[in-house]
């Protein structure tokens, strides 16, 4: 499914809305018969030569219109058809609709595919009619489903930018035991037959519903009789078909006109019209009041169809053809379609259910024009009803259609419309609606500005935005009404609406037809100029924050960002002279400017004050005498969306703390949501590693844990990289945060939000069913890059020197050099290095460290003498007395180096590796171990080769003495040692002399012992 996108993102459309250029002398009515047209857009609209381009323009299409299906190997692609405007010249200047984006070189084949299966045929296997039923028993596998008109289409669907063959199956289904209807669309993978995209596209207008028949809520209507009339709304009631004592609801069709074609059934199953005995006078004597506390819903259900289906004929795109594109095609209505609070159009009728828990039965004025507004879209425009922004559009233009519908009923009988959408059906009060025009969000879901848009809000609640800019276009401006202001979106929708398309695009489509529905409608007052309509819905959409643009006429316009403490403020101004006007923003709202900008693209920025409830700010555009003045009240709160979550005392977030620092434990909100943004900001660093830790009530489940943070203070998470975290974690967590570096962002405040939820929820702004939202401040900080550190280490082995090159915060672009003694050439220029000398001594190594110029420096001493694998091997015949325990300890070190079993031969060298810093002090320890009930006491000594000249002096003995067990001594290494590897020597002997010979082997019968070698390495530190 594709989701909206978010509104500050660039709408593809509008970059060759801007840019395309000519395509050369085409006119607009000899497109069809130009061989090179669709070999001309292609060039304009693709890059990508297999992309083919079908004209499928319907006749009731304007004639600067052209409506084109992107097609490959024959099959239309699934982002839908676009709209093209193309003006006398033949230049194209406008583009509507979504344009195939990504790597469409070839169809992605599985590798069991037929080849000829990239073709436009089905393949003979496919079975169509088996998918949908397994489709179907995934939603309910309780009671029958019956399947009505199966419809396969083989087409091409993009998949990550991919192209795949693809079919796309329609269908309509019921099932009564369940209670469900259905009509899906389903995206089915030819190669592997899965489903890639389901779509529900029965339009039901769940919160629908209000009208002038009788229920509860509003009392009893009565339909008065009238002799003879011409349609229902003049009349005042519905009309009927009589035969002697019997009446149908049912008009046949006259021969010269659709209208009144309305045929109206009762109940889910009916098969003919609905038909009662009646009087002279075509009297319905139906009373279900105390079934379901409405009069006769057929009745209102026939009035209300009728008077909505014949609306049609006051607007030029339909007056010739009829509401669905057929002056032969009859509307059916089916009433008492179940006890469901809905009502829907599944594309062969609509259906009105007779309420049940919020509704009333589903019949009034606005649920009937809302629910034919969809047949209308569906049968003469492109528009996908199913999805994304398009969704919210397609239910706004019908919400509009609903209330054009009641204005018509309002007018005739001497009332007005209310601005609300089925508020006579909705059960709670006579004051409350399903949705407001006049200000969308009092339904506590819809949104009112293109600003609130977050992810959580979809379909029906997206449609709040057009609703109330067309309120806004009506009700500000003398001379409109529903009804005219219908005609002007039916003009756009039937022209350039396509496929899937942003608000942005749509609003555009409207402002681009002023000219065409004002040249077909003669409603509106004849003072309303192109220029004067384009000017107000201009100023509608912008009330909502959608900015559209044209070249047409002068208005000055802008829009706004927020940026942490202060406001972005853009210029979409629309200007109709090139020569170039100039602008003036006065920002304290005191009739003074405070700031000129002379091109459109330049932006001005405005410091926020929280402490306003809003800031005006008045953008003038001057050219010449010509003077347009735009103000705009920019709210200084933050306008984060606020979720909300299951409440319960079960699953939620006890503490939070960032960075060592914790904000108060807390219990469980009734609401699912906590902000605790008064809360002091806690610091992060910005590009490094922050520690965030989230403890949940308790530690029995796991839950996912989903944090946001508004990286760039826009009042929302939506922006790419805001998701930090997304992990199921049990009990508490430390996670890690890593933030990008941003110079902008530095000591600013922002927001974080968690998010905790054992449902796996993971969207910043919707509802937690098991667990918890709650927002923080944070304040966003750098740390200071510390200066460079040149250090290295280098270890002498013999004649080789192994240099490590130990630096810190040293950048990426540092040269480096390595030289010996007073040499000016370096004998290395590599991060580490090595060197051979060619005789033992005493050497200076130094690393020189060159950035942006300068060079800084580290030197070392290095000892280098012979190998020293050539030791003496001393020994012993006996182990009777021999080593059990030698450890070297001292600060920063215990290395434990001697196993418990006596060496063979008495000698034995380990490879346990121990290193020792000049100057430093250590202790030996080491235990002997001796035959049962001897109890005399032994020698034991230790030396290291500190010269590392591959011998033992006296003067390098750090032990000797005698001892019955352990003996544990301290030493120091001489400040003289050289550096690098050496050998430490522990030996113990039955031999009691003084000085003993660290190279003596003691042979059978002259005594006992043993000796022990180990590696040191000897180190400066």
């Amino acid at each position: 499914m594709l989701l909206p996108q978010k509104n500050k993102s660039v709408d593809i459309y509008k970059f060759f809305r801007h840019s395309l250029c000519c395509l050369g002398a085409l006119g607009a009515a000899s497109w069809a018969s130009e061989p090179s047209s669709i070999e001309r857009i292609t060039k304009q609209l693709s890059s990508t030569a297999n992309i083919e381009w079908q004209d499928v323009t319907p006749e009731h299409t304007s004639s600067d219109i052209r409506r084109l299906q992107p097609r490959m190997n024959g099959r239309p692609l699934q982002t839908g058809t676009i709209s093209i405007r193309v003006d006398n010249q033949g230049i194209i200047t406008d583009i509507y609709g979504q344009l195939p984006t990504g790597t469409l070189n070839s169809v992605e084949k599985h590798p069991n595919q037929p080849t000829d299966q990239s073709t436009l045929n089905i393949n003979p296997s496919f079975d169509g009619e088996a998918i949908a039923q397994s489709y179907l028993t995934s939603l309910s596998d309780v009671g029958q489903w019956q399947i009505d008109s199966i419809d396969v289409k083989p087409t091409i669907t993009l998949i990550g930018g991919h192209a795949v063959s693809t079919y796309d199956i329609w269908f309509y289904a019921e099932n009564s035991t369940s209670g469900l209807y259905t009509r899906p669309r389903l995206v089915i993978r030819q190669d592997t037959l899965d489903v890639l995209q389901k779509h529900e596209t029965l339009n039901h207008a769940q919160q629908a519903g209000s009208g002038l028949g009788g229920n509860a809520l509003i009392q009893q209507r009565n339909y008065s009789f009238i002799e003879s009339a011409n349609d229902a709304l003049s009349a005042n009631t519905f009309l009927v078909q009589r035969n002697d004592d019997r009446c149908v609801m049912h008009i046949d069709s006259n021969g010269n006109s659709w209208k009144n074609q309305v045929e109206v059934r009762h109940g889910q199953y009916a098969t003919d019209a609905f038909e009662y005995l009646c009087n002279a006078q075509g009297y319905h004597e139906e009373n279900r009041f105390n079934d379901i506390g409405a009069y006769s819903p057929i009745n209102d259900a026939a009035f209300h169809a009728q008077v909505a289906f014949n609306l049609y004929e006051r607007y030029a795109k339909t007056r010739a053809r009829g509401p669905l594109n057929d002056p032969n095609r009859t509307l059916q209505v089916r009433t008492s379609y179940g006890p469901i609070d809905s009502a829907f159009w599944n594309g062969e009728f609509i259906a009105l259910g007779d309420g049940f828990e919020f509704f009333y039965p589903m019949v009034s004025a606005d649920s009937l024009g809302h629910e034919l507004a969809h047949a209308v879209l569906e049968n003469y425009t492109s528009l996908d009803q199913t999805t994304g922004f398009s969704f919210g559009i397609a239910e706004s233009f019908a919400d509009i259609a609903g209330e054009a519908t009641e204005y018509a009923i309002a007018v005739q009988q001497g009332s007005v419309n209310d601005w609300k959408f089925n508020a006579e059906s909705f059960k709670p009060t006579a004051d409350e609606a399903a949705r407001y025009f006049a200000d969308p969000a009092v339904d506590g879901r819809s949104i009112a500005s293109l600003k609130d848009w977050h992810p959580g809000v979809i379909g029906h609640h997206l449609g709040g935005v057009f609703n109330k800019a067309f309120y806004t276009l009506v009700t500000d401006n003398d001379g409109w009404t529903p009804i005219i202001g219908y005609d002007l979106w039916m003009t756009a929708a039937t022209d350039c609406w396509s496929g899937l398309m942003s608000f942005e695009s749509a609003a555009d489509c409207i402002l681009d037809s002023a000219s065409n529905f004002r040249q077909n409608n003669s409603d509106l007052p004849a003072d309303w100029s192109v220029e004067r309509i384009e000017k107000a819905i201009i100023n509608a959409f912008a009330n909502v924050d959608v900015m559209t643009q044209t070249n047409h006429v002068d208005a000055a316009l802008f829009d706004f960002t927020r940026f942490f403490d202060q406001y972005i403020l853009s210029n979409h101004s629309s200007t109709s002279n090139s020569s170039g006007p100039s602008w003036e923003w006065d920002l304290d709202a005191d009739g003074d400017s405070d700031q000129s900008t002379h091109r459109i693209d330049q932006s001005v920025r405005l410091i926020r004050d929280p402490d306003q409830e809003a800031q005006t700010v008045s953008l003038t555009m001057r050219q010449g005498h010509n003077v347009q003045t735009y103000s705009k009240a920019i709210p200084q709160a933050d306008r984060y969306c606020q979720p909300s979550g299951f409440g319960g005392n079960t699953d939620y977030i006890k503490q939070v703390a960032l960075n060592g620092q914790a904000w108060p434990a807390s219990t469980t909100q009734p609401s699912g949501y906590a902000d605790y943004s008064d809360l002091a900001a806690v610091e992060m660093t910005l590009g490094q590693d922050n520690h965030l830790t989230l403890t949940p009530n308790d530690t029995l489940y796991s839950r996912r844990w989903s944090v946001f943070i508004d990286l760039n203070g826009d009042d929302d998470f939506l922006d790419d990289g805001e998701r930090l975290i997304s992990e199921k974690q049990k009990g508490e967590w430390t996670a890690t945060l890593q933030l990008p570096e941003n110079a902008q962002a530095n000591g600013k405040t922002t927001r974080m939000r968690v998010l905790m939820d054992w449902a796996n929820n993971t969207r910043p702004c919707a509802y937690a069913k098991a667990g918890e939202y709650e927002d923080y401040r944070v304040r966003f900080t750098e740390e200071t890059a510390p200066a460079p550190e040149i250090t290295f280490n280098a270890v002498a082995e013999g004649l080789n020197v192994t240099i490590n090159n130990t630096s810190q915060h040293v950048p990426t672009n540092a040269v480096w050099a390595w030289k010996v003694n007073d040499s000016d050439t370096p004998f290395a220029t590599s991060y580490n290095a090595s060197i051979t000398f060619e005789s033992p001594g005493t050497y200076r190594i130094t690393l020189e460290m060159t950035l942006d110029g300068k060079t800084s420096k580290a030197t070392k001493t290095v000892e280098v003498s012979a190998t020293n694998d050539d030791y003496c091997l001393p020994g012993s015949d006996s182990d009777d007395v021999h080593l059990t325990f030698v450890a070297l300890s001292g600060t920063g070190l215990y290395d434990e180096l001697k196993s418990e079993t006596a060496a063979d031969n008495g000698y034995r060298l380990f490879d346990t590796q121990s290193t020792l810093v000049l100057t430093k002090k250590y202790y030996l320890d080491v235990k002997i171990d001796k035959p049962t009930y001897d109890f005399n006491a032994y020698r034991v000594s230790a030396w290291i080769d500190f010269n590392r000249d591959g011998s033992f002096a006296n003067e390098e003995r750090v032990m000797n003495r005698k001892i019955s067990h352990s003996h544990f001594q301290q030493f120091e290494v001489p400040t003289e040692s050289g550096l690098g590897e050496t050998r430490m020597r522990v030996l113990t002997q039955s031999i009691d002399v003084s000085n003993p010979d660290p190279c003596r082997f003691i042979p059978d019968g002259e005594g006992s012992g043993e000796v022990e070698d180990y590696p040191i390495t000897l180190s400066s530190g």
